[in-house]
């Protein structure tokens, strides 16, 4: 059982989605994995935005994105193309990088 005394309230979640999922078998935890995944990714590119000072629209202008669409995105209430996050991470000077999972 994971120690969630120190985490933050979103932590918690997911590591509860993570517990049911992992119950529930190997399918479900790997929905849950990718859930996790574009939740974590629409909140950093958020949290990014703000850092930069740019508002939706001035994010949407540069991506040739409809604002409606920025805000579905950092809801994570839509799924990301490849192509669309390059572009963000673009204008929000981020790096994409794929991580072996068992890299020391």
């Amino acid at each position: 059982m994971t120690d969630t005394r120190h985490m933050s309230s979103f932590e918690q979640f997911i590591a509860e989605l993570d517990a049911e999922a992992e119950a529930d078998g190997p399918a479900a935890l790997a929905g849950a994995a990718a859930a996790s995944l574009e939740a974590a990714v629409s909140m950093r590119l958020g949290l990014r935005r703000v850092e930069l000072g740019l508002t939706q629209e001035q994010v949407a202008e540069m991506t040739g994105i409809d604002v409606s669409e920025l805000k579905d995105i950092e809801a994570g209430a839509i799924d990301l193309s490849v192509g669309l996050l390059g572009a963000l991470c673009r204008v929000l000077e981020l790096d994409v990088q794929l991580v072996s999972a068992t890299a020391n």
